[in-house]
């Protein structure tokens, strides 16, 4: 969907290989290693393409052993390292808060595994 950015950053990577990834766990050796709700004071560059896929719930996050977030707040971060005009695919069964003068929301997409599982949504947003 995204064929032309080149600067993309993976949030809650997990064990994704990729450019630059961003995990707390330093098992996964992510390019960095911090809580997301300091995204900003981590991250000193701009991308065009930001991916996210946090813990859905308390349950996921103790599953990963990560912290459960706050999704106002790591949505505020992303938007501060995300370069205007560029996107943020969020992964959550949570439609997460935003600042319409941020960020515009460009397109969602249902995402469903397989019967009895619960059902995800994909948001794509647009920074302004």
């Amino acid at each position: 969907m995204f064929p032309d950015c080149k600067r993309i950053l993976h949030l809650f990577s997990g064990s994704v290989e990729q450019d630059d990834t961003f995990d707390i766990n330093p098992e996964h050796n992510p390019t960095y290693i911090a809580d997301a709700h300091n995204l900003s004071n981590v991250v000193k560059k701009k991308y065009e393409l930001i991916l996210a896929d946090p813990p859905y719930s308390n349950e996921d996050a103790k599953h990963y052993g990560t912290p459960m977030i706050n999704r106002n707040v790591v949505v505020r971060e992303c938007v501060k390292i995300l370069e205007k005009g560029g996107f943020l695919v969020w992964l959550d069964q949570v439609y997460p808060m935003y600042r319409k003068k941020d960020l515009t929301l460009v397109g969602v997409i249902g995402l469903i595994r397989s019967t009895n599982h619960r059902v995800r949504m994909v948001f794509i947003f647009r920074r302004e």
